[in-house]
């Protein structure tokens, strides 16, 4: 009690000003998670930006509770970098075996189509022999005529009338729309049939082949490629 008969309160200390530096350790755990994950894409790239913002945050947090966390706020924003850079050379990386390997499935794809109608050839040839005792006789230049790049996205069109003549309709074969042309050389015993193509029309050709031959009076049929052309 005071001389004025009033009892004092003790006067309350100010409050502690904030010590601690929860965005840098923030930033920190971010930074480290993002680089683990950095072959993620997407999740990768959030994690960097939220590093790297959680880190430059935490460096001014720093500054107002007497540099606590600085460092850390510093490989936070450093490691968000990082981490969002190598997740970039990841995607690209990526990407582009993506490419490749679809272009690689592609061109299996398109010299399929030639195997596809050789063997028919082949079964065709086969056919004829067992109806006739002999393979189709004579022969037919590159079918048809006009390459195929030359002609509406690289494929030879249909055309009924040109494969309708033996030894083609001996064969029963008709490619209809494709990117090869197909030959053929034949005696009674003994045949070779040609698939040959310019896939990407870019000068470099293949060719497929398909032989027959008669092995102890039965027909023998054997497929063979790819050889380049000159």
């Amino acid at each position: 009690m005071n001389e004025h008969g009033f009892t004092s309160e003790p006067a309350t200390p100010p409050a502690a000003p904030p010590t601690g530096n929860g965005l840098a350790i923030a930033g920190l755990v971010l930074g480290i998670v993002a680089v683990l994950l950095c072959w993620v894409p997407l999740v990768n790239w959030v994690l960097a930006i939220l590093a790297i913002v959680f880190g430059a945050v935490g460096m001014g947090r720093a500054r107002k509770v007497g540099g606590r966390g600085r460092g850390m706020a510093i490989v936070g924003l450093v490691l968000g970098i990082l981490s969002g850079v190598a997740g970039t050379v990841v995607v690209f990386v990526l990407a582009k075996r993506s490419q490749e390997a679809f272009g690689e499935y592609m061109e299996r794809s398109r010299q399929i189509e030639a195997k596809l109608g050789l063997n028919r050839i082949g079964r065709g040839a086969k056919a004829f022999y067992i109806e006739t005792a002999a393979f189709p006789e004579g022969s037919a230049p590159l079918t048809p005529a006009q390459s195929c790049c030359e002609q509406p996205q690289g494929q030879c069109a249909e055309t009924p009338a040109g494969w309708d003549v033996a030894p083609w309709n001996q064969l029963d074969f008709d490619p209809g729309r494709s990117r090869f042309r197909y030959s053929y050389e034949g005696t009674a015993t003994h045949f070779v049939a040609r698939a040959v193509g310019d896939l990407d029309c870019d000068g470099n050709t293949i060719e497929w082949r398909v032989e027959g031959t008669i092995v102890d009076g039965n027909p023998l049929v054997e497929e063979s490629g790819p050889f380049g052309v000159d």
